[in-house]
């Protein structure tokens, strides 16, 4: 299977806050499935739709001020287990600092 990636992603589990300014009903908390420079993966709510921007807060640790982000949602998928959550969705970074994604990468290293 050729890979389709335009950066590497990384296994990296943060607490992200996710919320939609359109839509007050979409506010939840998950944690990230992996991350990469351009985006992450995470169990979304079933209101989350492929096209959707969501405010991003993602907690690196107590001590760290959370760094936010605007995503856009590119893909989702059910989640093949039983699971609260029953879809994963695919994020891409939108609008996030160049220095807040060093901080993320550094945090997975």
């Amino acid at each position: 299977m050729e890979e389709k990636r335009r950066t590497p992603r990384y296994d990296g589990t943060f607490e992200i806050r996710y919320f939609s300014p359109k839509n007050a009903s979409l506010n939840y908390y998950t944690i990230s499935k992996d991350i990469s420079k351009l985006g992450l993966r995470m169990p979304a709510a079933d209101s989350v739709r492929e096209g959707d921007l969501l405010n991003l807060d993602i907690a690196l640790h107590s001590s760290v001020p959370k760094i936010s982000a605007i995503g856009r949602v590119i893909w989702t998928r059910p989640i093949p287990r039983p699971s609260l959550l029953k879809k994963e969705a695919g994020i891409e970074f939108v609008n996030i600092k160049q220095d807040d994604i060093n901080k993320l990468l550094q945090t997975v290293f």
